[in-house]
């Protein structure tokens, strides 16, 4: 039974990674688990008015994790989210000729409109959630080769993302 139970820790860690940490976006409102430090980018777009935030984190040549949380410069109303979610992805889709959408569909999530997708490319898989709330659109995404895609990996990070209740003052720092 023992063996049993160190096979079932050893076989965890090697689907899942090691440790997990959990981060704070940097306004503070979300966290999210990452297998790796997220590097965090903020960048402003001039010409339409539109600010983001990228939290990226590498886990192997093979594998990355993504949260991106763009900030519109109005409110996006009810019914303008289910148009704006396809926009967003198809100027994903447009941005390489070589992706093929495996699918899209939008699904009813903690009282949120989510389009989830799943993209191929000629470099390997992109499987991705994005929602809006207000004014910020949010994209949950990982990229994996072909070779060693695992939607288990997908699940387990799409499945750490929480609103914040007790947000830290500044910038992105580890939760808990």
């Amino acid at each position: 039974m023992r063996l049993f139970f160190l096979g079932c820790i050893f076989f965890s860690l090697s689907l899942f990674g090691g440790e997990w940490k959990s981060y704070y976006a940097a306004s503070g409102e979300c966290t999210l688990s990452f297998p790796a430090n997220p590097h965090h980018v903020r960048e402003k777009l001039q010409d339409k008015e539109l600010t983001y935030d990228a939290y990226i984190a590498p886990a192997s040549e093979k594998e990355i994790y993504m949260m991106l949380i763009s900030d519109f410069p109005y409110l996006v109303e009810a019914e303008d989210v289910k148009m704006s979610l396809q926009g967003f992805l198809l100027g994903m889709l447009k941005n390489n000729p070589n992706n093929e959408l495996l699918f899209a569909e939008f699904i009813e999530q903690d009282n949120y409109l989510v389009l989830e997708f799943f993209v191929e490319s000629d470099k390997g898989f992109f499987r991705g959630k994005t929602f809006i709330q207000r004014r910020k659109l949010y994209l949950l995404s990982m990229g994996q080769d072909k070779e060693s895609y695992s939607e288990e990996k997908y699940n387990r990070f799409v499945k750490t993302f929480r609103w914040s209740e007790n947000p830290p003052s500044s910038g992105l720092a580890q939760g808990e």
